[in-house]
């Protein structure tokens, strides 16, 4: 992960959410916020620069 980290410059916060739905998969921003501790507010805009970087995809769910 070293030279992606570096080359996108990442925060500690954006690499614990990527390593996060690694590790879990399709997950909800309310699921995600509650495992790293993290207002979901702020999970859901960090979520969202990050698929701006092309670094994930989100997925609008049929239940929102």
């Amino acid at each position: 992960f070293t030279p992606l980290i570096a080359a996108e410059e990442l925060s500690a916060t954006q690499i614990r959410i990527l390593l996060t739905i690694l590790e879990r998969g399709e997950i909800s921003v309310g699921e995600l916020s509650e495992i790293i501790r993290m207002n979901s507010g702020n999970c859901s805009t960090m979520c969202k620069k990050l698929e701006q970087r092309g670094l994930l995809k989100r997925v609008r769910s049929q239940e929102d």
